[in-house]
C-alpha cells in the first residue's frame, strides 16, 4: 500500500475515532517541518495564542515546541458557536460536546475563559 493511501486511511480513522468518541467535529492536522502549536493555531484559527486550544485537545503537557514530531498527526477542533443557555456551565457544556465535563479546560482555553467565571 501507498504512503499517501496509509496516509489518507489514518487521517480517516482518526477523524472516525474521533466522532466515534463523542468529540466535538476534529480536524486532523499532519505535522510538518518547522510547525508549532503556534504556527498551527495561526494556520487553523488564525490567532496562535490559541495554542493551548490544540494543547488541551491533543493532551500534550508542557509549553516546549518539541511536543510536535515531524509526520505525527495532531487534532484541531473545528470552530463552532453556541448560544449559552440560562444555568448551564462550562462542565455541562463539555460533557454535551465533547462527552466528559472534565475536558472543559477545552472550552475555557478556547474562549479564552476564566474557569471561575461560568459563561
Amino acid at each position: 500500500m501507498s504512503p499517501r493511501v496509509v496516509a489518507a486511511l489514518l487521517a480517516v480513522g482518526l477523524s472516525m475515532l474521533a466522532t466515534v468518541a463523542g468529540a466535538q467535529p476534529v480536524y486532523t492536522h499532519a505535522v510538518q517541518e518547522g510547525d508549532t502549536l503556534a504556527s498551527v493555531a495561526q494556520r487553523y484559527y488564525a490567532d496562535p495564542t490559541r495554542e493551548a486550544v490544540l494543547r488541551e485537545a491533543n493532551r500534550m503537557k508542557g509549553s516546549a515546541a518539541s511536543d510536535l514530531v515531524t509526520g505525527s498527526w495532531i487534532f484541531v477542533p473545528m470552530v463552532s458557536f453556541y448560544r449559552v443557555s440560562k444555568d448551564e456551565t462550562w462542565k455541562s457544556i463539555a460533557a454535551r460536546f465533547y462527552g466528559r465535563p472534565s475536558r472543559s479546560t477545552v472550552l475555557i482555553e478556547a474562549n479564552k475563559g476564566n474557569k471561575r467565571v461560568e459563561p
